[in-house]
């Protein structure tokens, strides 16, 4: 064991990206073997063997964290699993936050030598469990941080971090929450993955047995090295509530806990805001140095109060940094335009005009009509009637977008009525302090001036007897809701308001859909199946019969009454067989699934197959596709599924990709990027010209600038990311080309009913 000095704790802290610096009463316990011999590691410094035949021994190489050259390094060359344990004093008898950080590396990746499991963790020695099962898995793909936890009521594999495929060093922090018994996110090499709602698996009060264990197949030879273990635990502080922070003079010191609401990376400087978890509803602004927190985090500070000299609004500047204790969520404030901002608190003063509760530095949401809009879009006013009035001679509040990319922000002009949710925050024009709403992405936006798309959502996620427990909970699978959430939010996001979908309808299905030939899997049956041979079962070959569940809904009768404009449906793999986009209605055509005539709907609608065994990723993916294949049929082009050259029409030139002609590159499609040399090949590091830009940025008066491109721009091989990528540069322009065709295609691919090529 060696205890750092006070400049090294600071170092290895900054690199676990948790702002500036260690509360002063933080305990630190390192283990980076360099007082160790090369050769054995059992029966070195408290370790011990406990059981398996595999190999443990300190080796000459050095992770990336800390200066050195020893590390360990375990294999199963010539034996099964290997599990080590040595006894430490117990970190969280006092402090009950933990991070528990090391510099890992999977020597063998990438060498077909899987699966395999490698995991360092810190049990509880009266149990002999952990608080979490955090481990790094490699089925095949390369292995991962995960994390067995739980999640409501029961235990599952919570989303962790990302997998990797390199036999590289890595850095992953993992950070426990002993007071909360949270489970509050995994870093890997300084990005954080926040893990809200996720709980301890298991009875863990103490910290005091470390355990390092490598299993897979006999005689894998599967190589891995650790080093540089830095096990950090710290008291959570107690704090003043925000109102009575806010009573404070500029320069008082104040220790305050919250939950982060909203954090503007763009601001000068960046800030984020909290609100106090439970009581009055109040928030307040935040400055710190270093990377943001993410919202919905809870997080305790130390800082001094100031103002903000220009506006008004009162601040913490964080002197020590932040601690994520764990997640919550805060819930917006609706409020007319009038209440917006308030009476003063304190010395935090009203704005001009105001009065009642003050409620700057709080999430509001408020609604009314657009009365005006700045020439560079970065904010818009908004009125409901209320007389307030800022002395430009525009009624309403200010509406702050600037957070928001430009060519992203949401679509709107002066006479849409909007619903927006943000900060009541303050801007300075005449020498007063006035409303402003501070917009934290377009998913804060709704314009109801424009189509909201009314879903019906089924999901069919019977409980498995044995097991009590819904189909997706029982396998650990994901939450239909929370996926269903996150897919109309970056649709939302990418379209600029021009996908909105509502969900008006929720159906929870305690069976499985049949299928055409009238075969049904019961949930049990299913269950049973998947855990004994997952997708190599021999699976019941067939579709789901659509026209059944049109029926058992009411489907058609309720498009045709403009009840519901869409439909997703939930269920697990094999066993529902849904489409990925399937349409019906009076002429329905292709979209990457079957076409079911249904007259009586009177309209064409989508029917969505989604996977709750899948990402939502793999949701944006049957979105692709139904784009892709809406988009075909409105230009008609040589392929259906692929650009050809030399291009003939605007979609082809939209969806180039290297491969077909080199350096002529536009966005590719959904299963090839720019540079991709197969079906989903986003992780090509190669770089190819690409006219990307031009699409984004100057459609449809497309000028021909291209440059270097790769996988850094699109997430570098994660499917969620690309596909975010692509859509983002689907053109979404006012009026109609010299082709005839809309310059916003998202009208086709969402409002297809609306427009004749597409109808």
């Amino acid at each position: 064991m060696k205890r750092l000095s006070m400049s090294a704790r600071i170092a290895v802290w900054c690199t676990m990206f948790v702002c500036l610096c260690l509360p002063a009463a933080s305990a630190v316990y390192v283990e980076d073997f360099e007082t160790y011999s090369l050769g054995t590691l059992t029966g070195q410094q408290g370790w011990t063997k406990i059981s398996g035949t595999g190999r443990a021994e300190v080796y000459s190489d050095n992770g990336p964290t800390l200066s050195g050259n020893k590390c360990v390094r375990v294999d199963n060359l010539s034996g099964t699993y290997i599990t080590l344990r040595k006894n430490i004093s117990d970190l969280i008898a006092d402090n009950k936050v933990l991070t528990i950080q090391y510099d890992v590396r999977n020597v063998t990746n990438g060498s077909l030598k899987y699966p395999t499991t490698f995991r360092f963790r810190v049990l509880d020695s009266s149990t002999g469990y952990p608080a979490i099962g955090n481990m790094h898995y490699d089925g095949g793909a390369g292995p991962a941080s995960q994390a067995y936890a739980k999640y409501g009521t029961s235990n599952g594999w919570a989303p962790g971090g990302p997998a990797w495929t390199d036999p590289n060093w890595h850095t992953v922090v993992w950070r426990l929450n002993y007071a909360t018994k949270e489970f509050v996110s995994v870093s890997f090499d300084g990005v954080q993955y926040p893990q809200p709602g996720w709980f301890f698996a298991y009875t863990s009060n103490k910290a005091d047995l470390l355990e390092i264990y490598l299993a897979g197949p006999d005689g894998n030879n599967d190589i891995w090295e650790i080093d540089n273990i830095v096990l950090t635990s710290y008291p959570i502080p107690a704090a003043v509530s925000i109102s009575q922070a806010k009573s404070l003079d500029d320069g008082a010191e104040v220790t305050l806990q919250g939950i982060v609401s909203a954090v503007f990376l763009n601001s000068d400087p960046p800030r984020f805001y909290i609100q106090q978890p439970d009581g009055v509803p109040c928030g307040i602004q935040v400055r710190c140095t270093g990377p943001q927190p993410f919202v919905n985090q809870k997080i305790s500070l130390t800082g001094t109060m100031a103002t903000d000299s220009e506006t008004g609004e009162r601040y913490v500047q964080a002197t020590a940094g932040y601690q994520v204790t764990g997640s919550g969520k805060v819930a917006p404030v609706a409020m007319n335009l009038q209440a917006v901002g308030g009476g003063s608190l304190g010395l935090q003063q009203g704005v001009y005009g105001g009065s009642g509760t003050n409620n700057v530095g709080l999430l509001v949401k408020v609604c009314g009509r657009v009365t005006s809009k700045a020439t560079d879009g970065s904010y818009i006013y908004i009125s409901d009637g209320s007389p307030i009035d800022d002395g430009s001679g525009t009624p309403g509040i200010r509406v702050d977008l600037s957070e928001i990319e430009a060519i992203m922000r949401p679509e709107c002009q002066v006479g849409h009525n909007v619903v927006v949710e943000g900060i009541s925050s303050l801007y300075a024009l005449g020498g007063r302090s006035h409303r402003l709403v501070k917009l934290r992405s377009t998913i804060d936006f709704t314009n109801y001036s424009l189509k909201v798309f009314k879903v019906m959502v089924i999901n069919f996620d019977p409980v498995v007897p044995s097991v009590g427990k819904k189909l997706h909970e029982a396998l650990g699978w994901n939450d239909p809701w929370s996926h269903t959430i996150a897919y109309i939010n970056d649709l939302k996001e990418v379209s600029g308001c021009w996908a909105q979908y509502q969900i008006v309808e929720w159906h929870e299905v305690n069976y499985l859909a049949h299928f055409t030939d009238g075969f049904q899997y019961t949930a049990q049956e299913f269950y049973d199946m998947w855990r004994s041979c997952g997708g190599g079962c021999s699976w019941h070959s067939g579709t789901a019969d659509y026209y059944r569940i049109i029926n058992d809904f009411g489907i058609a009768a309720k498009v045709a009454a403009g009840e519901i404009d869409e439909v997703f449906m939930f269920g697990p793999p094999f066993a529902c067989a849904f489409w990925e986009a399937a349409m019906a209605g009076p002429s329905p055509y292709f979209i990457n699934g079957g076409t079911y005539y249904v007259p009586s709907a009177k309209r064409n609608f989508a029917i969505m197959g989604f996977n709750y065994e899948r990402e939502v990723g793999c949701m944006l993916e049957d979105f692709c596709h139904r784009a892709e294949c809406i988009m075909s049929r409105v230009y008609r082009p040589p392929q259906w599924w692929f650009p050809t050259w030399p291009i003939t029409n605007n979609w082809d030139r939209f969806r180039m990709y290297d491969k077909i002609k080199s350096g002529e590159a536009a966005c590719g499609t959904c299963h090839y990027a720019p540079n991709s040399q197969s079906d989903y090949d986003w992780g090509n590091t190669t770089y190819v010209w690409s006219y990307c830009d031009d699409w984004l940025y100057n459609w449809p008066n497309l000028i021909g600038i291209k440059r270097w491109v790769n996988c850094t721009e699109w997430g570098n091989g994660d499917m969620r990311l690309h596909h975010l990528w692509w859509l983002k540069h689907l053109p979404r322009k006012p009026g109609v080309n010299s082709d005839g065709k809309q310059n916003n295609w998202w009208k086709y691919i969402c409002d297809f009913n609306s427009y004749p090529e597409s109808r």
